[in-house]
């Protein structure tokens, strides 16, 4: 039997007893391989591929004397807003942070003094309120057209941003697999041809790789805020990127006559 390990250029020939020494189990598995060349191969993979899918984080702030004044005004808003979502069969929507805190500061009251010609402070005690809406889709008109008419009802935009998605990710790995598994086969077959041991059989194969960097590209366009009320928004403009797929493949391959 003849071992060879294989990364590209790099290869090892080593006696099967050596490998698996000669009793109990490395005895069987040395009788098994008898006769037989062994190699380790590896193969890369790679591809860029466009991303399917747009994110779009929004969220409503509000401020107001009492909590109870900034939650009814926060859940009107983002009742609205769902309510739009919903109606659109290409986007999901999802609420996400919510809080409300207090806020206090002193603020000088106006012509109001006290002993040393100082003007006298009050505290004034506030109430600050938001919460977040994520919005994603595969189709990104319709959210970007629907990013633009929640700004123009007191929505803020975070993030607008594409990305790839699981699925076609998945996709594309199986893809990459194959490519590298094929390379591997013929690269075994003509080592085998070479060394008169044609027959070729994959007996393990492992493989791993990142899942692709969600290199998310930002909006190039953002509208801006509206300098009056009732001033319509411009929806915001996005542009989408590439991510890259990373696969790679290794083998112990079995060759015989």
């Amino acid at each position: 039997m003849r071992i060879l390990t294989l990364i590209f250029t790099f290869m090892l020939a080593l006696p099967a007893m050596a490998l698996f020494g000669g009793d109990g189990e490395s005895a069987k598995d040395s009788a098994i391989l008898e006769g037989k060349t062994v190699l380790y191969l590896q193969e890369s993979a790679h591809k860029k591929v466009a991303q399917d899918r747009l994110r779009a984080t929004l969220r409503i702030e509000h401020e107001a004397k009492t909590p109870k004044e900034v939650q009814e005004y926060i859940n009107r808003k983002m009742s609205g807003a769902l309510n739009k979502a919903r109606r659109i069969d290409t986007i999901e929507a999802e609420t996400q942070s919510y809080q409300v805190y207090k806020r206090e500061h002193w603020e000088e009251e106006p012509e109001i003094y006290i002993n040393n010609g100082k003007k006298k402070k009050k505290r004034i005690t506030r109430w600050h309120g938001s919460q977040t809406l994520q919005l994603e889709a595969t189709k990104p008109e319709s959210l970007l057209k629907l990013t633009g008419e929640l700004q123009e009802h007191e929505f803020a935009v975070n993030n607008l941003s594409y990305y790839l998605s699981r699925e076609k990710s998945d996709t594309y790995r199986d893809e990459l697999v194959g490519k590298a598994l094929a390379r591997i086969k013929h690269r075994a077959q003509l080592i085998g041809n070479q060394l008169g041991t044609p027959t070729v059989h994959i007996a393990e194969i492992n493989f791993g790789g990142s899942q692709p960097a969600r290199q998310y590209k930002r909006a190039y366009a953002m509208a801006a805020m509206a300098e009056s009320a009732g001033e319509d928004m411009a929806a915001p403009v996005a542009e989408a990127g590439n991510s890259e797929i990373n696969i790679t493949v290794r083998t112990t391959v079995y060759l015989s006559k």
